[in-house]
């Protein structure tokens, strides 16, 4: 304490600061350790897992949508007479570059009950080719496309009903999808009359939408059985068994938000910058608050000597300092108001105004995390033959059309939260949350009304004269934020089915 007593003002005021400075530091670290860096990482971690269930539900969607036209296909009574006669006009009239287009695939395989080719082709370039798959190999290795053990999987498939399976594969150093079936009467019954493949290419234009709409990057990967590896940070590796042999198709999911770091280079630098500026703003205070005081005592030695007046204390204020404050929070609000704006269009729509599929799942998690409502119901609406709309009409009476019907389902007559969200395209999905059960048919009746008052003209429609839409709905009791992503899964199965039942319909599932 004697030591301190003869320091100056502005020895002990850069010693307080120290200390400060120390104290911040020891606070900051502390505070991360035990509680922010824990929370943010779990947050990071729990997004990054919702990211990997967004792309999981896509990736069943394709899988489902070719199981579906491949059950289309295999249910055929024509089908099972070409097995018995085959014939080109057949293929050409019935399969032919329309059924690869429509049901976007791109090989076809027919067997018969031995499993014998009758006839397989592959589309490219606009042109159908008869390519036999059971003998064109994989690898100069490997072995043909269709190999022993699918065509295994195949044969094990039951007869009695129509069932389809999808597996995944690589061939020629791209991923595709095999779905399979046993042919069938049209009844969907008595299953015995040969075999149906569709072969389907994973294209980058699927995996680049995959990416478009769940915000990660996506690139696939080959490995061996033996050769599996750990994914490195930030990524995510959803795994996919080869059908043929004992690779394993791997989909690297890149997080576009990454696990943070304890401590990183700029706050390292940040926190450096700010003990630097704590110190010397300090110094600085304690230089501006000693300066009146020099000059009072220089003018008391002159007051004493010739007479004077001392300071006033004026001299203690800044004015530069209340305009640069005041210049600050000018461009604190200027870049707090451009934020909002930049937060809304990440989260909303910019055609139609409703939430987009980000802003949906933010909600979502809000909704049932958060304000923990238990009872959810999910509808998904697709506008039937709209293709059709847009290409007599025009795109500019096509995105008019989607402006009045986003309208109509943003329009609230109840008294339950809802969220109304584009869902991509034509595709629209409205999930509703209360603490009582949901009467979902009564609000899929609301939404055909809605849609049957807004009286827009399709005169292209082979449904109806004015547009409509199919509609997709599931409800349950949901009690974690995991249990949202198998109702997606129902509600497009429902979606599905009301669309292959003639549209215009709805279907809870």
């Amino acid at each position: 304490m004697r030591k301190l007593k003869n320091l100056t003002l502005r020895q002990l005021t850069l010693l307080m600061s120290v200390l400060v400075v120390l104290l911040f530091l020891v606070f900051y670290f502390t505070f991360k350790a035990f509680w922010s860096f824990d929370q943010q990482v779990t947050a990071v971690t729990e997004r990054q897992k919702n990211e990997i269930e967004r792309v999981e539900i896509l990736l069943s969607m394709a899988e489902r949508e070719l199981q579906t036209s491949l059950e289309d296909y295999a249910a055929w009574d024509s089908m099972i007479e070409f097995t018995k006669n085959p014939t080109k006009e057949f293929i050409r009239d019935n399969i032919g570059p329309h059924a690869f287009e429509s049901k976007l695939i791109d090989g076809i395989v027919i067997l018969d009950t031995d499993m014998r080719p009758i006839w397989s082709g592959q589309y490219q370039n606009n042109h159908v080719y008869d390519v036999n798959f059971l003998d064109m190999p994989r690898r100069s290795e490997s072995n043909a496309l269709l190999g022993h053990s699918l065509l295994s999987n195949a044969k094990a498939l039951p007869s009695n009903h129509i069932t389809s399976a999808v597996e995944y594969t690589v061939f020629q150093n791209r991923p595709y999808l095999i779905s399979y079936a046993k042919l069938c009467k049209s009844t969907g019954y008595d299953c015995q009359y040969g075999y149906l493949f569709f072969i389907r290419q994973i294209e980058p234009q699927f995996i680049s939408d995959v990416e478009q709409a769940t915000g990660v990057g996506i690139t696939m990967r080959t490995f061996f059985d033996t050769d599996l590896q750990i994914a490195p940070p930030n990524h995510s590796f959803i795994y996919k068994k080869d059908a043929l042999d004992q690779d394993i198709l791997a989909i690297d999911i890149s997080h576009p938000e990454k696990i943070p770091e304890f401590l990183t280079i700029p706050e390292i630098y940040a926190l450096s910058s700010f003990a630097m500026i704590m110190l010397l703003f300090n110094v600085g205070i304690v230089t501006f608050m000693i300066r009146p005081i020099n000059r009072a005592q220089r003018a008391l030695t002159v007051f004493e000597q010739t007479g004077g007046k001392l300071p006033c204390e004026n001299s203690f204020y800044s004015k530069e300092m209340r305009s640069f404050a005041r210049y600050i929070n000018k461009l604190i609000s200027e870049l707090e108001d451009k934020s909002e704006k930049l937060k809304w269009q990440s989260f909303h729509d910019p055609l139609t105004g409703l939430a987009n599929r980000r802003g949906l799942y933010e909600s979502l998690e809000n909704y049932i995390s958060q304000q923990q409502y238990q009872y959810v119901a999910i509808v998904l609406l697709d506008i039937d033959h709209f293709k059709q709309f847009n290409d007599n009409y025009g795109h500019m009476s096509g995105d008019e059309a989607l402006k009045k019907l986003s309208k109509a389902l943003a329009d609230d007559e109840i008294t339950m939260e809802k969220i109304a969200c584009r869902y991509g395209g034509e595709e629209f999905c409205l999930v509703f949350f209360n603490d009582f059960p949901i009467n979902i048919e009564k609000q899929l009746h609301i939404i055909q009304r809605k849609v049957s008052e807004l009286k827009i003209r399709h005169g292209y429609s082979p449904v109806s004269e004015q547009l409509t839409v199919s509609i997709g709905a599931t409800t349950q009791i949901v009690e974690d934020y995991r249990d949202i992503a198998p109702m997606f899964q129902r509600a497009d199965e429902g979606l599905y089915e009301a669309k292959n039942s003639g549209k215009s319909q709805y279907r809870i599932r």
